[in-house]
Protein backbone atom coordinates (compact mmCIF):
# COMPACT_ATOMS: atom_id res chain seq x y z
CA UNK A 1 0.00 0.00 0.00
CA UNK A 2 1.87 3.85 -1.16
CA UNK A 3 1.77 6.01 1.31
CA UNK A 4 -1.02 8.19 -0.66
CA UNK A 5 -3.84 4.62 -0.48
CA UNK A 6 -2.54 4.44 3.82
CA UNK A 7 -3.43 8.23 3.90
CA UNK A 8 -6.96 8.04 1.97
CA UNK A 9 -7.74 4.59 4.30
CA UNK A 10 -7.30 6.81 7.42
CA UNK A 11 -8.72 9.82 6.42
CA UNK A 12 -11.64 7.64 5.27
CA UNK A 13 -12.68 7.07 9.36
CA UNK A 14 -14.02 10.42 8.96
CA UNK A 15 -16.56 9.89 6.92
CA UNK A 16 -19.01 7.23 8.16
CA UNK A 17 -18.73 3.72 7.82
CA UNK A 18 -15.39 2.86 6.39
CA UNK A 19 -15.34 0.44 3.42
CA UNK A 20 -12.43 -2.10 2.42
CA UNK A 21 -9.85 0.25 0.14
CA UNK A 22 -9.33 -3.05 -2.28
CA UNK A 23 -12.64 -1.91 -3.79
CA UNK A 24 -14.76 -4.67 -2.49
CA UNK A 25 -17.36 -2.33 -1.10
CA UNK A 26 -17.21 -4.58 2.10
CA UNK A 27 -16.81 -2.82 5.35
CA UNK A 28 -12.93 -2.97 6.63
CA UNK A 29 -11.75 -4.15 10.03
CA UNK A 30 -8.32 -4.32 11.37
CA UNK A 31 -5.70 -7.03 10.63
CA UNK A 32 -3.49 -7.82 13.57
CA UNK A 33 -1.18 -9.96 14.20
CA UNK A 34 -0.62 -12.27 16.83
CA UNK A 35 0.85 -10.02 19.23
CA UNK A 36 -2.54 -7.42 18.25
CA UNK A 37 0.50 -5.02 16.23
CA UNK A 38 -2.18 -3.24 13.60
CA UNK A 39 -1.07 -5.20 9.77
CA UNK A 40 -3.45 -3.59 7.61
CA UNK A 41 -7.29 -2.92 7.09
CA UNK A 42 -8.82 -5.54 5.04
CA UNK A 43 -12.45 -7.19 4.50
CA UNK A 44 -13.55 -10.61 4.06
CA UNK A 45 -12.52 -10.43 0.05
CA UNK A 46 -8.38 -9.04 0.32
CA UNK A 47 -7.91 -10.89 3.77
CA UNK A 48 -6.22 -13.77 2.81
CA UNK A 49 -4.04 -11.73 -0.05
CA UNK A 50 -3.38 -9.43 2.40
CA UNK A 51 -1.78 -11.88 4.92
CA UNK A 52 0.12 -13.85 2.37
CA UNK A 53 2.75 -10.59 2.30
CA UNK A 54 3.40 -11.31 5.44
CA UNK A 55 5.55 -14.54 7.07
CA UNK A 56 3.37 -17.59 8.19
CA UNK A 57 4.56 -16.91 12.14
CA UNK A 58 2.90 -13.47 12.12
CA UNK A 59 -0.43 -14.84 12.72
CA UNK A 60 0.37 -18.28 13.92
CA UNK A 61 1.74 -19.17 17.32
CA UNK A 62 3.30 -16.55 20.10
CA UNK A 63 5.69 -18.78 20.48
CA UNK A 64 6.65 -18.45 16.49
CA UNK A 65 6.50 -15.28 16.37
CA UNK A 66 9.21 -14.70 19.54
CA UNK A 67 11.31 -17.47 17.84
CA UNK A 68 11.11 -15.35 14.34
CA UNK A 69 11.76 -11.93 16.13
CA UNK A 70 14.61 -13.51 18.03
CA UNK A 71 16.38 -14.94 15.05
CA UNK A 72 15.83 -11.30 13.36
CA UNK A 73 17.94 -10.14 16.07
CA UNK A 74 14.91 -8.87 18.37
CA UNK A 75 13.66 -9.74 21.91
CA UNK A 76 10.19 -9.20 22.56
CA UNK A 77 9.39 -10.21 26.36
CA UNK A 78 6.37 -11.24 27.54
CA UNK A 79 3.85 -8.71 28.98
CA UNK A 80 2.63 -9.17 32.44
CA UNK A 81 -0.54 -8.77 33.63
Amino acid sequence: MTDQELYNDMMRDFDGPTLCGCGSGEPRFALNDVMGIFCAYVCDQCEKEKRSHYKPCTFGSVDAYRQNALDCGEDIEPEDY
